[in-house]
């Protein structure tokens, strides 16, 4: 008898712990970001206040990497590269420069977006695979993790190397000449 009064004390003591921990979850803290060293991720949305919400096309492989105290990546046109501070959820960017390529219209104007929000974030937010980056004046980059548990190889710097290993090309048109 005193051993399932005991059970079922203990049984009780644990059930009540468990809803204690797990009454009040908007009181528990939030993760800061420490590190996104050697990490890279896709853009999947950009958000502007006064604008709105674009979700950027898969093909567009526009991205971020982070390795050390540099971020680099593609913007959709061209590749830029720059420094960044990372404290708790803050982050700063400097000094990006990008190459000068020229697109489309419509690709030119995505990369804009991206480059300034890019450039004026401060703030970051990581929840698992998603990476969230924002300016003061509320407009958002959303990223998705390049990165996959089972293909260590693809936290390389891009999957644009991966894409391109192991494949042919032919020399087609040289100086608007075409060849043979």
């Amino acid at each position: 008898m005193k051993k399932r009064l005991f059970l079922i004390g203990i049984f009780v003591i644990l059930i009540f712990s468990c809803v204690i921990s797990n009454a009040y979850p908007w009181k528990k803290k939030s993760s800061s970001v420490n590190n996104l060293k050697d990490t890279s991720w896709q853009l999947v949305t950009i958000k502007e206040k006064n604008v709105g919400s674009i979700t950027v096309d898969n093909d567009s492989k526009i991205s971020v990497s982070f390795t050390n105290n540099r971020i680099s990546g593609f913007s959709g046109v061209n590749r830029y590269s720059g420094g960044y501070k990372l404290s708790n959820d803050s982050i700063s960017v400097s000094q990006l420069s990008v190459s000068l390529m020229s697109g489309s219209r419509s690709a030119m104007d995505v990369e804009d977006r991206f480059l300034r929000i890019l450039g004026s974030a401060k703030k970051v937010k990581q929840d698992k695979d998603t990476l969230t980056l924002e300016n003061s004046k509320g407009d958002t980059l959303t990223f998705r993790s390049l990165k996959t548990s089972e293909n260590k190889e693809q936290n390389s710097a891009l999957p644009l190397n991966k894409e391109i290993l192991n494949t042919e090309w032919k020399l087609v048109d040289m100086a608007g000449r075409t060849l043979k």
